[in-house]
């Protein structure tokens, strides 16, 4: 799978996130149903920022 197609995934997942739970901080367990395995990497250096 593509970095670019990884990336694209995981913005939108954190923003889907932030527009369903403003207030609450990411979870993981949550989120990482609805990224793939292989952009589990990138996805956590989203989230470290």
């Amino acid at each position: 799978m593509p970095r670019q197609r990884c990336r694209f995934i995981v913005k939108t997942v954190l923003i889907a996130k932030n527009i369903t739970f403003p207030d609450t901080d990411l979870h993981l367990v949550d989120i990482s149903a609805f990224v793939p395995p292989t952009c589990i990497g990138i996805f956590m250096n989203a989230i470290k920022r």
